[in-house]
């Protein structure tokens, strides 16, 4: 199970960057879904966290 989140991750950073020049009409729904929940958590983590302590 370790490398399966491993080999995804990786995948996706690459093959939005290969798909989205080369055909941005197929790979934009496809990728997009994937490349949207894998960016959005990073992000959405960091301003999270100082937002809550100050909240308390």
């Amino acid at each position: 199970r370790a490398p399966r989140g491993s080999t995804e991750y990786a995948a996706r950073v690459p093959t939005t960057t290969t798909q989205r020049p080369g055909r941005p009409h197929n790979p934009t729904p496809e990728l997009g879904i994937q490349s949207g929940p894998a960016v959005t958590p990073p992000p959405c983590t960091p301003p999270r966290s100082p937002n809550r302590r100050p909240a308390r």
